[in-house]
């Protein structure tokens, strides 16, 4: 295999006090304030950008399109008093546990659709899906006994269990990685005091949630003797920014998310994405068509949907748009998906004509763990690795980025 260079995450955020992340709900009657598990890309993006704005003498300007491109943002857990920081992932949406002693993961593959099954998976004619080809239908390759459930749960994965789980082999188990609960929940409970009885205004209370990146202790596996130990550890941001006149951002704090709470900007020492497995490279020295997954590590939007502009649109003239698209020199289609639930997102934009930015229209997200099962038509499909889907200005603010694993 040729060598590839993974994409480096070169900053980390490291919060200095809990971080909110709005997930859009509103606080009426004390029913918002929940926080997201990890930041919308853009989020992101835009404390960047102003921090970096902020180091030319400028304005914190987060829409500057000028200060750098975002590139992948994922969770990290990072050793106390030590280097040593590791990333996680979502767990991807193919990964099927089952509430078991066993505790194994079960993969999704997929099917032919048989005679007398009928979906709207095929349906070019549904107005409530604008597709264009068929998509399969998803199945365990190899069921539990038993009458097990699924586990909902949606632990963290280690780099080397995403590596592990980019090159499965369907039918056989894949033991459930030790995984990660992530940040805690800092919950707190807000009241707005009537300032004539210095008691509380009637109905004036409500809750926020923050994510608790402080430190904690941990049970980590040692890899000689698989001894169960203790670690004492914290959690961080790592980001891939590179701004456009080299590292000025190392040493910086800034505001992150709501309330104006602050991290701080550290270089990354050298933390790379898993690398493509050896036997998606040798497939791709074969005649025969070849599928991949493409598992998203940060969440997606796309202008059409569900998908590329591109694999979704509805031809209105002439015969009806088979689905094929062109990412980073490789020319695929989608043939299966498999998506967790759907999360909302509405942002905020600049304003227009010098006026102040607001909030940005709702759109539906892909959650990071989202599972595109891709076919190939040319290009080598390692290309697509640690790049995103998403159209560029999408792509330009961290949305879709994946990495590419056999099928």
């Amino acid at each position: 295999m040729p060598a590839h260079d993974p994409m480096t995450l070169n900053y980390v955020l490291f919060p200095a006090a809990p971080l909110a992340f709005g997930a859009g709900k509103p606080l009426d009657f004390g029913l918002g304030g929940d926080s997201l598990d990890f930041p919308f890309p853009p989020t992101l993006a835009g404390a960047l950008r102003a921090a970096y704005e902020t180091t030319q003498g400028r304005d914190a300007d987060p829409f500057q399109p000028r200060s750098a491109a975002m590139g992948p943002a994922l969770l990290a857990r990072a050793d106390v008093g030590g280097d040593r920081l590791e990333l996680l992932f979502a767990r991807p949406a193919d990964a099927v546990c089952f509430n078991s002693s066993q505790r194994t993961v079960h993969a999704l593959v997929t099917a032919p659709k048989a005679v007398d099954v009928y979906t709207d998976l095929d349906d070019v004619d549904d107005v409530n899906r604008a597709g264009a080809g068929s998509l399969d239908l998803l199945r365990l390759q190899v069921a539990p006994a038993g009458d097990l459930k699924p586990d909902e749960s949606r632990d963290w994965w280690t780099a080397c269990d995403m590596e592990r789980w980019l090159e499965r082999n369907p039918a056989v188990p894949f033991p459930a990685p030790t995984g990660d609960e992530g940040t805690g929940a800092d919950r707190r409970t807000h009241v707005v005091i009537d300032g004539q009885s210095k008691g509380t205004s009637a109905g004036q209370i409500f809750r926020s949630t923050g994510r608790d990146f402080g430190a904690r202790l941990a049970r980590m596996h040692h890899a000689d003797n698989d001894r169960p130990g203790a670690t004492r550890h914290e959690y961080a941001i790592a980001v891939q920014f590179v701004p456009p006149d080299g590292d000025r951002l190392d040493g910086v704090a800034r505001r992150v998310g709501g309330e104006g709470r602050f991290a701080l900007i550290r270089r990354a020492a050298s933390t790379t994405l898993p690398r493509p497995p050896a036997s998606l490279y040798a497939a791709t020295q074969t005649e025969k068509p070849q599928r991949v997954r493409f598992v998203f590590v940060t969440p997606a939007v796309f202008d059409a949907g569900w998908g590329p502009h591109e694999a979704v649109a509805r031809q209105t003239r002439g015969a009806p748009h088979d689905g094929w698209f062109e990412r980073h020199g490789v020319e695929c289609r989608i043939v299966a998906a498999a998506i967790p639930r759907a999360q909302s997102y509405s942002g905020w934009r600049p304003g227009a004509e010098g006026r102040p930015p607001g909030p940005g229209l709702p759109t539906r997200v892909l959650p990071a763990g989202t599972v595109y099962w891709l076919e190939i038509r040319s290009g080598d499909p390692c290309s697509l690795h640690a790049q995103s889907l998403c159209e560029p200005h999408h792509a330009h603010d961290g949305w879709g980025f994946g990495l590419v694993g056999v099928a």
